[in-house]
């Protein structure tokens, strides 16, 4: 072989070594520009946008991430009261006047949390003109069943709350300002429906305006000249007996203004 031939080929494998090694290059940097790409793509970054910062996270819009999330959130607490309010008009409808009780007890601190639930009622300018005595004496209780005409359920209840109005609550501090009886009625109401809520049975017992009532409750329970009674609700567990009244009347209701039907 000449010498020619020789530098000939010896030129043609620089060639291919030189070619091999820029390929090889190349690759790298698109590995490593891919790289930093991705990486890029996964971290947190702040892009602004119309004057209002937007922090992306994984290449994704954050405040649509937000949105979204805040959307489903919403969503899922819609649910949740339609499911609620559903179980609390069942509560509402299901609501009876209970009259025989078992022997079983009620525990203090569900009267006290009937009597918390009491509170939370709504009241005229906020005076909160209610006060509260919780009955869990079985002689008292008894006494008051055999002594107050139109109690005698309290002798089969194993406890009661009496609802008073208290005068030196009230705006002027006298009877003739009815707000007590709004707010005392508003604190029942809540009493009875809580109490069916809990699987009790309860009942409103009226005292007031009724002289007689009055005066024995008065003196069974001590009870001074600046509360009045409005009602006892005997408290106990249902034997089943009393059955829910179902009270819906149509012609009950006016759109509007009231039209003779």
């Amino acid at each position: 072989m000449n010498v020619s031939k020789v530098l000939n080929l010896v030129l043609l494998l620089v060639i291919l070594i030189l070619l091999v090694r820029y390929n090889m290059r190349v690759d790298n940097k698109l590995t490593q520009s891919q790289n930093s790409i991705s990486s890029v793509d996964s971290e947190r970054y702040l892009e602004v946008d119309g004057g209002v910062d937007r922090e992306l996270d994984g290449g994704v819009d954050r405040e649509e991430n937000n949105e979204i999330q805040s959307e489903e959130e919403n969503r899922i607490f819609r649910e949740e009261n339609i499911e609620n309010g559903k179980d609390f008009i069942k509560i509402i409808n299901q609501r009876r006047s209970v009259k025989h009780f078992t022997d079983k007890k009620v525990s203090k601190e569900c009267l006290e949390s009937l009597v918390k639930a009491g509170m939370s009622a709504p009241s005229v300018f906020n005076l909160q003109s209610w006060m509260f005595i919780i009955v869990n004496d079985r002689e008292i209780l008894n006494e008051l069943g055999t002594k107050v005409s139109g109690l005698e359920v309290l002798s089969k209840s194993q406890s009661a709350i009496l609802v008073c109005g208290d005068m030196d609550k009230t705006i002027d501090g006298d009877v003739s300002n009815v707000y007590w009886l709004e707010d005392c009625s508003a604190a029942s109401e809540n009493i009875l429906l809580t109490a069916e809520a809990f699987g009790l049975g309860a009942v409103w017992m009226n005292v007031y305006p009724e002289d007689i009532k009055l005066k024995l409750v008065r003196e069974v329970l001590n009870i001074p000249n600046n509360l009045i009674p409005l009602n006892i609700i005997p408290i106990g567990y249902s034997q089943g007996v009393d059955k829910v009244k179902n009270k819906f009347k149509l012609e009950n209701i006016h759109w509007n203004k009231w039209e003779k039907k």
